[in-house]
C-alpha cells in the first residue's frame, strides 16, 4: 500500500481503469473511493471568518463536552431554519444557558415560541450585525438594534458545496446537495465510484466519516474481489 500527500487534479476513464492525474502524473486505478468532505462557507460576516473553527461550530458532539456549561448561541440560517427547534433544544444536553438568534431566516410560530420558552432557551430576533471576539475568543453577538448579547460559543450550519473534482465526475447529489451512495454498497451513480464521509450526509463527524469509510473499503474490497479474472485450469 502506498499513501501519498498529493493533489488530484483529474480523473478520466471509467471503472476498471480510471486515470487519476495526481501532481503531474498518471495513476490508474480499478475502483475510487471520495473522502473529500464539503467546503464550508464562510458567511459574509463581521467576525465570523475569524472564529469559525474556534469559537463557531457546528456539531455540539464534536466540540460541545470542551466547552459545556457556558453561554451558547445558535446562528439560525436559511438551510437549517426547517430543524432549528430541535437543533436549539438538543443544546440542552451540554450547557442549560442558550440563546437562538433567528437571524430572520424564519418566522417562527407561535408554538415554537411557547416551547423554547418552556425550555428556557432566550429568542432573539433582531438580525445579527456583527461577531465581536477576541483573540479567536467570542465574546458577544451584535444585534441590529445595537444590542450586545453575551455569548461564549456559537453553533451555525452555513451553506456547503462540494470539490470541482466531485462535480465533474458527474456523480447524483440529492436536493441538498449530497452525493447519492447505495445504502449498503456506498457506491455512486457512476460505477467504481464509492463516496463516504461527509460528502454524503448532515450527519457529520470525524468518527461517522471513518465508519462509513471502512464499510465502503470493505465493499470495494468485495467488488474487487469478484472480478479476479479466472485461475487457468492445471
Amino acid at each position: 500500500m502506498e499513501v501519498r500527500d498529493a493533489r488530484v487534479e483529474n480523473i478520466s476513464g471509467a471503472q476498471g481503469e480510471f486515470d487519476l492525474m495526481v501532481a503531474g502524473e498518471h495513476v490508474a486505478a480499478r475502483r475510487l473511493l471520495l473522502c473529500t468532505g464539503l467546503v464550508d462557507e464562510v458567511l459574509p460576516m463581521e467576525g465570523f471568518r475569524e472564529l469559525w473553527g474556534h469559537a463557531i461550530f457546528q456539531c455540539p458532539y464534536c466540540h460541545g463536552w470542551e466547552v459545556k456549561d457556558r453561554t451558547w448561541g445558535y446562528l439560525v440560517l436559511p438551510a437549517s431554519a426547517s430543524h432549528f427547534l430541535p437543533f436549539a433544544l438538543q443544546l440542552l444536553g451540554w450547557t442549560r444557558d442558550v440563546v437562538v438568534f433567528i437571524n430572520d431566516a424564519v418566522d417562527v410560530p407561535q408554538a415554537a415560541r411557547a416551547t423554547l420558552g418552556a425550555a428556557g432557551v432566550r429568542l432573539e430576533t433582531a438580525p445579527v450585525a456583527r461577531l465581536l471576539g477576541e483573540q479567536h475568543r467570542l465574546k458577544a453577538v451584535e444585534l441590529s438594534d445595537g444590542r450586545r448579547v453575551a455569548c461564549d460559543v456559537l453553533f451555525a450550519h452555513p451553506p456547503q458545496h462540494q470539490i470541482e473534482l466531485v462535480r465533474a465526475l458527474g456523480v447524483a447529489l440529492d436536493a441538498d446537495g449530497f452525493v447519492q451512495v447505495d445504502p449498503m454498497m456506498r457506491v455512486t451513480s457512476v460505477p467504481g465510484v464509492y463516496a463516504a464521509g461527509d460528502l454524503t450526509t448532515r450527519m457529520q463527524g470525524a468518527i461517522l466519516a471513518a465508519a462509513s469509510g471502512a464499510h465502503a473499503a470493505a465493499m470495494i474490497n468485495m467488488d474487487l474481489s469478484m472480478s479476479f479474472p479466472p485461475r487457468a485450469t492445471p
